[in-house]
């Protein structure tokens, strides 16, 4: 009989394995371009992976992790953790973890793997003594937002993107 529980790893700076996570990253890309508001995001995964690959690089070498859940050997979903271990300058904060990205698989979701690999990304933050724990949300990807205001999380900061260039190339400016 198999083992068919989900099974968080412990987090891991290595690159190691990295490139198993594109499929996750992928489908996540594919639900926020299918959900969100802003109609501005990348549509070429293979780039947009090949971005997001080599910002992981950078934030393991910094101390950031990955964090995995896994149903037997099949990979469910995952976590990416980065670390700024340095006094905010605008909250009262002494050092921010940040998930940069939280996918789960869609035949997952709502199964409690987010919320698990949330509980594993907030003991690694404390394990390295950030003091809060920090992400970001597309608007209309409400239900990633449900789960992180059930999980106490709430919006202190709004990041708005206006588009530069328009529909003929030309400066909107």
């Amino acid at each position: 009989m198999t083992d068919d529980r989900v099974v968080v790893s412990a987090p891991s700076s290595a690159v190691d394995h990295l490139d198993d996570l594109s499929p996750l990253w992928c489908q996540m890309q594919e639900h926020q371009i299918a959900v969100a508001h802003h109609r501005g995001l990348n549509r070429d995964l293979v780039a947009g992976w090949q971005i997001r690959r080599s910002w992981y690089v950078d934030e393991l070498a910094k101390g950031g992790a990955i964090i995995r859940a896994s149903r037997g050997d099949r990979l469910v979903g995952y976590c990416a953790v980065s670390l700024q271990l340095v006094r905010d300058e605008t909250f009262d904060s002494m050092a921010t973890a940040t998930v940069i990205t939280l996918s789960v698989t869609e035949s997952e979701r709502g199964g409690g793997v987010g919320s698990r690999l949330l509980d594993a990304a907030e003991a690694f933050a404390r394990s390295q003594g950030a003091d809060t724990l920090a992400l970001e949300v597309m608007p209309g990807n409400d239900r990633a937002r449900g789960l992180y205001e059930r999980r106490g999380f709430e919006a202190v900061e709004v990041t708005m993107h206006r588009d530069l260039v328009s529909g003929d190339g030309q400066s909107a400016v």
